[in-house]
């Protein structure tokens, strides 16, 4: 079984790009909120976020671009490593870092209070750094 697998490429700097605009155009990038009480202050995260959902009409484009690709390395990943019952994407969560202190530390998502409640189980991250010189991993 293979593990700890990076899956580099899997967006070309164009589509990074693309992605990068079109949600700073689309989205509502506000702090990161934590905790189902929406309390902002952590000491496990710092940035800005906003949600790609699939069902809001002005996220249709940039919906398609990114949980297709995404939601084929998820798989792959699942499978080669875990093998939970993965059934969809809910969202995708695009994350602004800022130098000076920004920062996301391992925790554990629950939305156990919550009408659709659920326990994320896998998390897929796309890394693209635009100050420095960039290598772009899934």
């Amino acid at each position: 079984m293979e593990s700890n697998k990076i899956y580099e490429n899997e967006f070309s700097d164009a589509e990074c790009d693309w992605i990068i605009q079109e949600s700073e155009k689309v989205l509502d990038i506000n702090n990161a909120v934590v905790g189902e009480e929406g309390d902002k202050e952590s000491s496990y995260r710092k940035s800005k976020t906003g949600f790609i959902h699939y069902n809001n009409p002005d996220h249709n484009e940039l919906w398609n671009v990114v949980s297709s690709k995404l939601w084929n390395v998820v798989n792959d990943a699942n499978r080669t490593n875990f093998g939970f019952d993965v059934s969809y994407l809910d969202s995708v969560q695009y994350t602004v870092y800022h130098d000076g202190g920004d920062h996301y530390d391992w925790h554990i998502d629950t939305f156990l209070d919550t009408p659709n409640a659920f326990h994320r189980k896998l998390s897929a991250v796309s890394y693209t750094h635009l100050t420095l010189p960039t290598k772009r991993i899934v």
